[in-house]
């Protein structure tokens, strides 16, 4: 049995991503890492395309209401469109 662990493959496309920064451009506040690579993987390096790390509860609803993923990592909240058409 191998002690390899998945690769979570992040699919924040560009449109979405863009969708997203506006989001979050409304909002001063906020704190942001783009393309945050993940030091810590002990295999194949991988980029999260957005994490937030600082941000008012307005970006979360607004990130929610637009049709967004959003979970927590050690890193910060992760942003993914999962759940988003591809535009």
């Amino acid at each position: 049995m191998s002690n390899l662990k998945p690769i979570r493959v992040m699919s924040l496309k560009t449109n979405n991503l863009t969708e997203a920064l506006a989001i979050l451009a409304k909002h001063h506040t906020s704190r942001i890492t783009l393309n945050h690579i993940r030091h810590n993987d002990k295999f194949v390096p991988n980029a999260i395309p957005l994490v937030i790390h600082e941000c008012c509860a307005a970006v979360i609803n607004e990130l929610i209401e637009a049709g967004f993923s959003l979970s927590m990592g050690k890193e910060g909240m992760h942003v993914d469109d999962y759940s988003k058409p591809n535009k």
